[in-house]
C-alpha cells in the first residue's frame, strides 16, 4: 500500500481539475492505497458530499504532514510551491522524498501554468492533458521538455456501461455542457420537436456529477472536453460542439486533430447554424460509431494510476545539490510561495467578485422577469381601469334598476302577503274538499262497478231485443202474407159457398184454422 497526497487549488464544482483530482483519488483508494486530498479552497459541503470515508482531506497548508510521509505527491496549480519552504531537507531532497507529479490541464488558464523554478527542480513526472497544453508547458524551457500527455483519462466505471450503438436516427441525446451557445440551444429545441429525447447535464440546470448511467441510456453525447473520454470508454458516439465551435461528429479521420486540443472544439473553431446541427445529429454516421468502438489505453485512468505506483516503487537516490544550492532553492521556494499566496489572495478577491457578479446576474434576471411581469400587470391594470369605468357606468344603471325592482318587490311583497292569506284559506278549503272528494271517489267507485254490471246486463238485453226485433219483423212479414192468402181464400170461399153448400162445414173449419193461425 502506498501513501498518496493529491493537491489541488480548489474543490467547488463537478468540473475541470476537481473531477480529475476526485477520480484519481477514487481510483487509488479503490486499489487499496492510502489517499489524502489537499484543497486550499472548497465550497460549502461539496467535499463532504463526495469524499469516501477512507480518503483524508486537508483544507489548510499547515495541516499537511511532512511530504516524506507520502510515496506519491500529485498536484495541480503549483500547489506544492506553497509547501516546499517549510519542508525539512529530507522530505524534498533525501532518499525518502516522494515522487512528485505535476499535471497541467489548460494551455490558457494562468492557474495551469508551471510555477517555474520549483517544478523544474522537483518534478519527477510532468503531465499535460493534451498536445496543445504540452506545447505550452515545453515553452517554459528544457526542464519541461519531458512532459507527457495524460489525456484526461476516464474511470473504468464508464467501461462497465459499454453497449452496441448503431448508425441512423437516435432516440436519446445526452448534452453535457455548462456553456451551450444559442444556436445549440435552438437545435436542441428542434430535435425535441422531432421526437428525440434530449437530456441535459450542466448549467443552467442544477450542477451534478455525470454518472455512467447517463451515458448508458444515451445513443450519442453532445459535449466537449473530459466528457468525450467518458463516452469513449462507454463506446458512445460523440458530437463535439460548444462555445468554441467544433468539428461535429468525432470520427476516425478527425480524431487526432480533435484530441490535440483536448476535444475542446478549438481545433475547428467554426460556428454552425441550429439547422446544420440538427441535420448532422439526426443521423449518426457509421464513422462516428467506429471512432468509439475501441478505447485506447491512454484514456483509461487505471492505466495511469498503475504508472504512478510503478514510478513510486523504483529506487530513489538523494538529490545531489550543494548546500549553497539548497539554500538558494529555499529562497526561490519562498519567492514562489509569496507570489502564489499573493495570487491566492487575488483569487479569493476574484472569487468574491465572481459571487457578487453571479448574485448581480441573478438579481438582473429577477429584475428582468419582474419588469416584464410588472409591464404585464400594468397593461392588465389599464384594461381593468377601462373595464372598471365601463362597469361603473353599468353599475349606476343597475342601481337605478335595482331601486325600481325594490319598489316593485315591496309592492309585490304586499300583494304576495294578501295572496298568501288567500292561499291559506284555499288550503283549508282544499283539505275539506279533499276529504269530500275522497268520499265521492269511493261512491264513484261503487257506482262505476254497478254501472259496469248494469251496462253488461243492458248489452245482453239489447242483444236479445235485437234478436226479438228481427224475429218480430220476420213474423210480421209472414203474417201479412198469410193475411193476404186468407183474404183471397175468403173470396174463394164465398165462391165455393155459392157453388157448394156442402163444403160449408169444411170452410168453417178451415176458417177457424186460419183464424187460429192468424193469432
Amino acid at each position: 500500500m502506498l501513501r498518496v497526497l493529491l493537491a489541488t487549488h480548489h474543490l467547488a464544482n463537478w468540473s475541470g481539475s476537481e473531477l480529475v483530482t476526485l477520480e484519481l483519488a477514487e481510483e487509488l483508494d479503490s486499489s487499496g492505497h492510502s489517499v489524502d486530498v489537499l484543497a486550499a479552497y472548497s465550497s460549502g459541503n461539496f467535499v463532504e458530499r463526495w469524499k469516501p470515508p477512507s480518503v483524508g482531506f486537508y483544507s489548510k497548508l499547515l495541516q499537511v504532514p511532512p511530504l516524506s510521509h507520502y510515496d506519491i505527491v500529485y498536484c495541480h496549480h503549483s500547489m506544492l510551491a506553497r509547501l516546499f519552504s517549510a519542508q525539512p531537507d529530507e522530505a524534498i531532497y533525501g532518499k525518502e522524498r516522494p515522487v512528485f507529479v505535476y499535471n497541467h490541464l489548460s494551455p490558457y488558464e494562468r492557474f495551469e501554468k508551471p510555477a517555474g523554478f520549483s517544478e523544474a527542480l522537483m518534478a519527477d513526472l510532468i503531465l499535460a492533458n493534451s498536445p496543445e497544453t504540452a506545447d505550452e508547458v515545453r515553452s517554459f524551457g528544457e526542464d519541461f521538455a519531458s512532459v507527457k500527455v495524460m489525456p484526461n483519462p476516464a474511470p473504468k466505471s464508464f467501461a462497465g456501461v459499454r453497449r452496441q450503438r448503431t448508425p441512423g436516427r437516435p432516440k436519446r441525446l445526452l448534452v453535457v455542457s455548462n456553456h451551450l451557445p444559442p444556436e445549440a440551444m435552438r437545435a436542441l429545441d428542434i430535435l425535441s420537436s422531432h421526437g428525440i429525447d434530449v437530456r441535459r447535464v450542466g448549467l443552467p440546470e442544477k450542477p451534478r456529477r455525470l454518472v455512467p448511467q447517463d451515458i448508458l441510456d444515451a445513443d450519442l453525447v453532445m459535449t466537449i472536453g473530459k466528457t468525450v473520454q467518458y463516452a469513449l470508454r462507454a463506446a458512445c458516439p460523440v458530437y463535439i460542439y460548444d462555445h468554441f465551435g467544433g468539428p461535429g461528429w468525432l470520427t476516425t479521420e478527425n480524431f487526432e486533430k480533435a484530441e490535440s486540443t483536448n476535444f475542446s472544439g478549438r481545433d475547428t473553431p467554426q460556428q454552425k447554424t441550429a439547422e446544420q446541427i440538427v441535420d448532422e445529429i439526426i443521423d449518426i454516421p457509421e464513422t462516428a460509431v467506429e471512432a468509439v468502438a475501441q478505447c485506447p489505453e491512454r484514456f483509461c485512468l487505471e492505466s495511469w494510476s498503475r504508472q504512478f505506483v510503478e514510478l513510486a516503487g523504483k529506487p530513489r537516490d538523494a538529490a545531489s545539490l550543494a548546500s549553497g544550492m539548497k539554500q538558494l532553492s529555499r529562497q526561490m521556494f519562498r519567492c514562489e510561495e509569496n507570489v502564489l499566496l499573493h495570487l491566492d489572495a487575488m483569487y479569493d478577491h476574484a472569487h468574491g467578485l465572481e459571487q457578487s457578479v453571479q448574485e448581480a446576474e441573478a438579481y438582473r434576471i429577477a429584475y428582468t422577469v419582474e419588469s416584464a411581469r410588472s409591464a404585464s400587470l400594468l397593461a392588465d391594470a389599464e384594461s381593468y381601469h377601462v373595464a372598471y369605468q365601463t362597469e361603473s357606468a353599468r353599475s349606476a344603471s343597475l342601481v337605478s334598476e335595482v331601486d325600481r325592482y325594490r319598489l316593485a318587490y315591496e309592492t309585490e311583497a304586499a300583494r304576495n302577503a294578501s295572496l298568501l292569506a288567500d292561499a291559506e284559506q284555499y288550503h283549508i278549503a282544499y283539505q275539506t274538499e279533499s276529504v269530500r272528494s275522497a268520499s265521492l271517489i269511493s261512491d264513484i267507485g261503487r257506482f262505476r262497478v254497478a254501472y259496469e254490471t248494469e251496462a253488461a246486463r243492458n248489452e245482453a238485453l239489447i242483444a236479445d231485443a235485437e234478436r226479438f226485433h228481427t224475429a218480430f219483423r220476420d213474423e210480421c212479414t209472414r203474417s201479412a202474407e198469410l193475411e193476404e192468402c186468407c183474404h183471397k181464400l175468403s173470396k174463394d170461399l164465398d165462391v165455393i159457398n155459392k157453388d157448394n153448400l156442402m163444403l160449408r162445414d169444411n170452410i168453417s173449419s178451415l176458417h177457424a184454422i186460419i183464424s187460429n193461425r192468424k193469432w
